[in-house]
């Protein structure tokens, strides 16, 4: 907690010292600070954990983060920890002595206010219509289908950022002249969202775009850049520590000659029995009992299995964000000129990037649908793509006016704003007299939070791991957990030694 305490208030003098060196008022800074604190505290309260991950392995992960030092052949106590998202610590490194435990909930919190807040500012501050356009409908995305606290998990926090880099990127005309600043920011927020979720792989692809187009000959004076790289080659380091994998579950990144990698590929800690069962599950394997999931997945047949239900149930999320951009279509065509000026006022460069960012995020989709079709794996591809191609299209043969749109967004932002915080007021008078703390519960799924002591596994008088008392092991000191050693792997099946302090698990041959 020390060291997290330190974590916790360098950012707070690095903020000062650069409110001092940029003259930027300190007003500004307690305002920003104030709404992003409401926002957050509102969005938290009462509410609940990602349920069942963060049981599973969101909150186990974390709880192993500020108790233990790595642990070599993680994952084959809970397949899950092999991929699991650099969100986790950070949330980790907010459990301090001001917050105690509860502080690893702040930070999902935190990334919501400041996404909404940031794109608000851009929106009300760009005088081009089609970034202007392209902010808007990710504002009104968020407000629809981004809102609650309980469903973000660790894949809400990627697709936070992952919009967030594209309003960036977009922006990148303003840096042409301090260009190593602006390609270092895009690079450090690419790699951030890439170990958020590797599924956003295709977010590298935007700062490459820039190392390309500028020819960047000279990377190797980028001291910066450097940083980001160590920062990169780092966390392949923990990822083949933790699991024996590059990236987990590719299993041809994997490192098959190390000893703590599952070579069996019949137990669920196996890149390849973790890749096949995930892939099947997102494409609706339990909807179905005849087939097993690797021949589930091998055809396309699974397409009407999927649409039936996934499918089913992605339209129905995204039906009102549709209806709602109809009607916005409509009102661009009765007020909108058909005129091409703003879209010819774009460089050609600005286009190409455009083109590039909506090719780029088709094929994240299409990627997305072939191998994860669940919502909250891809729907930061699926939303940029929309946006972008639809603000393209509209803003090719109609050009309606900025001032115009901006006077009708405001008001559309304000009834969205106030529905946002009446929902969750709703909430918090709903549970008020009914949960014992504001804060969601990380240590059990009872209202009241209560403590369950897992159940310790010992081998030759040394605890070799614990199973949960309740179905799940949360948030415990009594680590490592895996809820999976009741009816899967056992004590025996393990082999656990001590390497100079580090533990490490493998399994016997």
């Amino acid at each position: 907690k020390y060291l997290n305490d330190l974590i916790f208030i360098l950012p707070i003098i690095l903020v000062l010292l650069y409110k001092i060196n940029l003259k930027i008022s300190f007003k500004k800074i307690i305002l920003c600070s104030f709404f992003a604190a409401i926002i957050s505290t509102i969005t938290m309260s009462y509410d609940n954990v990602y349920r069942p991950d963060a049981g599973l392995y969101h909150l186990p992960f974390i709880s192993l983060i500020n108790d233990q030092k790595i642990i070599i052949g993680l994952s084959n106590l809970h397949f899950r920890f092999g991929h699991t998202s650099i969100f986790q610590y950070l949330s980790g490194s907010f459990n301090n002595h001001i917050f105690g435990d509860n502080g690893i909930l702040i930070p999902h919190g935190l990334v919501f206010s400041f996404i909404i807040l940031y794109l608000i500012k851009f929106i009300f501050k760009e005088q081009n219509n089609i970034k202007f356009f392209i902010a808007f409908l990710f504002l009104i995305f968020i407000f629809f289908r981004m809102n609650r606290y309980s469903s973000f998990g660790n894949d809400a926090p990627s697709h936070f950022y992952f919009l967030f880099l594209i309003i960036l990127s977009l922006d990148w005309k303003k840096h042409i002249d301090e260009y190593y600043n602006f390609f270092n920011k895009i690079s450090l927020v690419a790699v951030f969202i890439f170990f958020n979720k590797i599924t956003m792989l295709f977010s590298l692809l935007i700062p490459v775009y820039f190392l390309i187009n500028k020819k960047f000959l000279t990377i190797y004076k980028n001291k910066f850049f450097l940083i980001i790289c160590f920062i990169f080659f780092s966390w392949i380091l923990k990822n083949i520590l933790i699991s024996g994998c590059i990236i987990f579950p590719v299993e041809q990144s994997c490192i098959k000659n190390l000893s703590w990698f599952d070579k069996s590929e019949t137990r669920r800690s196996n890149a390849k029995s973790g890749r096949i069962e995930n892939e099947a599950w997102t494409k609706g394997a339990p909807n179905q009992t005849t087939k097993s999931f690797e021949e589930y997945i091998e055809t396309y047949e699974w397409i009407v299995v999927w649409k039936k239900h996934h499918g089913k149930k992605i339209l129905e999320k995204v039906t009102p964000f549709l209806v709602f951009t109809f009607f916005l279509f409509l009102y661009i065509l009765i007020f909108g000129r058909r005129k091409n000026l703003d879209y010819k006022a774009l460089i050609k460069q600005e286009k190409i990037f455009i083109y590039f960012l909506i090719i780029l995020n088709l094929l994240g989709s299409i990627m997305w649908f072939l191998k994860f079709p669940v919502f909250r794996y891809g729907y930061g591809y699926l939303i940029s793509f929309f946006s972008l191609a639809f603000s393209s299209l509209i803003f090719k043969f109609f050009n309606p006016d900025l001032e115009l749109l901006k006077k009708g967004t405001k008001y559309i932002i304000l009834i969205f704003f106030i529905g946002l915080l009446a929902k969750n007021s709703i909430r918090i008078s709903d549970n008020l007299n009914e949960k014992y703390s504001a804060w969601p519960s990380i240590y059990s799924d009872t209202k009241n939070n209560e403590r369950f002591d897992n159940i310790p596994f010992s081998l030759n008088n040394e605890i070799l791991l614990y199973a949960p008392k309740q179905s799940m092991c949360y948030y415990s000191k009594l680590n490592p957990c895996s809820h999976l050693i009741n009816f899967e792997f056992y004590p025996k099946q393990l082999n656990f030694k001590k390497v100079n302090g580090y533990k490490k698990y493998s399994f016997i041959k």
